[in-house]
């Protein structure tokens, strides 16, 4: 429970720091500027509705705060990821908002790459500035990838918790519902999203990851459906998704985790 809500916190950490340190400081220069740093099309290219995306995650952080507080041998959280995942806000699924965001994802890295290859504009230079600033860490591309990898890495987390919990427990049939519905979700942003096979080679090389060598218990000619950058207790890794698995691993760590997607889909709902 406490990696889910460290992990949550530092999510929204990171959408809070995209917020503060990019989005608004351009939203006011626009306002104040007719030619502003970054153009309002381009605005939402880079950024998209990352907005949006906040919204949800501050409610679920402080849901799970709350809950951690008086933490008993009876408490649930399955009922708030449910409730999370067939939320609206401003009219916007939570489904809609990451189908989304994934499928401008891919446009966004083009341009927000254009813009770094020139070394120069107002843009730019503003990117520079921003890199000073205390709560910024990195490249914004790590921090606007991190929408793309939450899904897949809440997959992993509830299915963890869900294996823990015993069937008499009162959260396992609603922890149940939770892991399968986040998965349809994910099952149909992942159509959103195109230009697919161009993105899954490009993490392999960022990260030196490849599937068939962290994976050698899959069957030979396995193709995946997404893989994401993201970590599993503290170890730096990439999760793939599979037909057949869910999949976790690490050159750093010899741990593998493989979770056969027709028992993660297939949960039962009975206590």
């Amino acid at each position: 429970m406490e990696e889910l809500l460290s992990t949550e916190d530092s999510y929204v950490a990171a959408l809070n720091t995209v917020l503060e340190v990019f989005v608004i400081p351009l939203q006011k220069d626009a306002a104040k500027h007719e030619e502003s740093i970054l153009s309002k099309e381009h605005r939402l290219i880079i950024f998209s509705n990352i907005s949006d995306l906040i919204g949800y995650h501050m409610i679920l952080q402080a849901k799970l705060e709350r809950v951690l507080k008086t933490w008993d041998k009876d408490t649930c959280v399955g009922d708030i990821f449910l409730s999370l995942f067939k939320s609206e806000l401003a009219d916007i699924s939570f489904e809609q908002g990451y189908a989304h965001y994934t499928a401008n994802f891919d446009q966004s890295r083009q341009l927000l790459q254009q813009y770094e290859e020139k070394q120069d504009g107002a843009f730019y230079e503003f990117c520079k500035v921003a890199s000073l600033h205390n709560q910024y860490q990195g490249e914004i591309r790590n921090y606007l990838i991190t929408p793309v990898q939450r899904l897949p890495r809440y997959i992993l987390l509830l299915t963890d918790l869900l294996s823990n919990t015993p069937k008499s427990h009162p959260d396992h049939t609603p922890l149940a519902g939770a892991v399968n519905l986040i998965n349809e979700i994910a099952v149909k942003v992942n159509k959103a999203t195109p230009n697919e096979a161009s993105y899954v080679p490009q993490l392999e090389r960022e990260t030196h990851l490849k599937f068939g060598e962290l994976f050698p218990k899959l069957r030979t000619g396995e193709n995946f459906v997404h893989s994401f950058v993201c970590s599993h207790k503290g170890v730096s890794g990439m999760m793939w998704l599979t037909p057949t698995y869910v999949c976790w691993g690490s050159n750093k760590s010899k741990a593998r985790v493989y979770i056969p997607l027709n028992k993660v889909l297939d949960i039962q709902m009975k206590g």
